[in-house]
């Protein structure tokens, strides 16, 4: 049975290109609503740079 200390952290990975950024901001927005302790890895080709920026910016704004 695997069992998880409070201070670990899920790690989630995702495979899109950037017509889907819509859906994994509002996929992360929702994960980090409910669980905040979750490193996200974004797999991509064409997303740009400041496209994590401003969604870092989001969720530092919403203490997420």
């Amino acid at each position: 049975m695997i069992t998880s200390e409070p201070h670990d952290y899920m790690n989630i990975a995702f495979a899109i290109d950037a017509r889907y950024t819509p859906h994994l901001e509002t996929l992360i927005k929702s994960i980090c609503y409910y669980n905040p302790k979750v490193n996200f890895y974004v797999l991509h080709h064409d997303i740009p740079k400041e496209w994590f920026e401003g969604i870092q910016s989001k969720l530092e704004k919403n203490g997420e």
